[in-house]
């Protein structure tokens, strides 16, 4: 009788180490996620208030999809003082000229980040969409945590049809 007490202690004792196990398991995992997921947030956060200020476009790159340019590529380079884009939490005013062409608005702005492959390795990648327009979004050189109080940015739009691409690149005042 003793016998079936003790076997039966023991294999109490084994399903409790072993929901034990899964317990620490889950609950590393969850915690392991809510980390990722905080970090991810306080990424875009973080780019968001470096977002926030005034910014000199000081050079445009357009490919016009035509023969015009200098050497009737489509090619155009722009550099200088061309413009400025302000951005408050919720809206921003720009002015810029680009091929003698003086662009002008105050709309809302958001930006969304994400996680996307690039070789072998995941790279955070920002959209900007500015009223109804959205260009790819780069702080600096790109590199990790480039969006902590950021100074220069690289915003292209690119469109679907052959029309103009074109490339701005922002330092911030």
């Amino acid at each position: 009788m003793c016998y079936v007490f003790y076997k039966m202690k023991i294999e109490g004792l084994n399903l409790f180490r072993r929901l034990y196990r899964i317990l620490v398991l889950f609950l590393s995992i969850s915690c392991a996620a809510i980390l990722v997921s905080s970090c991810n947030k306080r990424n875009l956060n973080l780019a968001q208030e470096s977002l926030v200020g005034s910014w000199n476009v000081v050079e445009i790159f357009s490919d016009e999809k035509d023969t015009t340019g200098i050497h009737n590529d489509g090619r155009h380079w722009e550099n200088g003082n061309l413009g400025v884009f302000t951005f408050s939490d919720n809206n921003v005013t720009y002015v810029y000229t680009r091929l003698d062409s003086t662009y002008m608005e105050t709309t809302n702005w958001d930006l969304t980040r994400e996680k996307v492959k690039q070789g072998f390795h995941k790279v955070e990648k920002y959209t900007l969409r500015i009223g109804n327009r959205n260009y790819n979004f780069l702080f600096g050189d790109g590199t990790s945590d480039a969006e902590k109080n950021a100074t220069e940015m690289v915003l292209t739009f690119e469109t679907a049809t052959p029309s103009s691409d074109y490339v701005l690149t922002l330092v911030k005042q």
